[in-house]
């Protein structure tokens, strides 16, 4: 769906919340096409983590999806970062999660 109504960005960074977004529509995609049966309604409590405030209107279910799921865990000073620049590793972790523990 892109970054915005008007812009793809393939090659551009993604920010942790974008992730979120990205994997919740994938795990959508994987239950219409009978591919896994991911319950989708399942929702964390995002208000325990000191920025919660910053997560955008858009990404708000998907990070509260992702955090319900166990995808997303926060860090060290129980920060979430939707708008930090996933790095390789959390990238891979999280990928790594959603076969694991999801899928």
């Amino acid at each position: 769906k892109g970054t915005t109504e008007t812009t793809f960005d393939p090659n551009g960074n993604i920010t942790r919340e974008q992730l979120a977004a990205m994997l919740y529509r994938y795990a959508d995609w994987a239950n219409e096409n009978k591919a896994s049966d991911v319950d989708l309604t399942v929702r964390g409590d995002i208000s325990k983590y000191n920025d919660a405030d910053e997560i955008s209107n858009y990404a708000i279910g998907n990070m509260e999806w992702a955090v319900g799921v166990g995808l997303f865990k926060g860090d060290n000073k129980n920060m979430l970062n939707p708008k930090e620049t996933a790095t390789r590793a959390e990238v891979a972790t999280t990928f790594q999660r959603l076969c694991e523990e999801v899928l």
